[in-house]
């Protein structure tokens, strides 16, 4: 069994991550339930974020149709390259809770917090830490 849900917020309490999502009511996890927490980077983007290049590729072959031949031997390579460049610095990142039943959690991060997300995640691994010294302690 391997369910994805995703969900818009992540906040911390003494023993358990609280996730909020707005189609959802609030999910708390326990950190004993609690498997792995990362953040994982995604080199390609989705056909939403595909689209415009889309449209540039549909612009370009209606160009080919009514321009001259020295521009139909100039367009196409400038934009396969542009497309390429582009392609090649895409990043996106994706916050991942995965509980030990199987079930997943993800939230998208934009590159803007990502290092604020990666402090999120190295204060959630210091409260399981604490938890997880605390329940041996017992």
């Amino acid at each position: 069994m391997n369910l994805k849900y995703t969900f818009d917020e992540l906040s911390l309490e003494k023993n358990k991550l609280i996730l909020s999502s707005r189609k959802k009511r609030q999910k708390a996890i326990l950190f004993s339930e609690l498997d792995e927490i990362y953040i994982s980077a995604n080199k390609f983007p989705s056909l939403l974020e595909l689209l415009p290049f889309l449209f540039l590729i549909i612009i370009a072959t209606l160009c080919l149709l009514y321009l001259h031949l020295e521009l139909m031997l100039f367009l196409p390579p400038l934009l396969i390259i542009t497309f390429i460049v582009k392609m090649n610095d895409y990043k996106s990142y994706e916050l991942k809770i995965r509980l030990k039943n199987g079930i997943f959690f993800k939230k998208k991060v934009p590159l803007k917090l990502k290092h604020e997300t990666l402090d999120i995640i190295n204060d959630v691994r210091k409260q399981i830490y604490n938890y997880r010294i605390d329940t041996c302690k017992q």
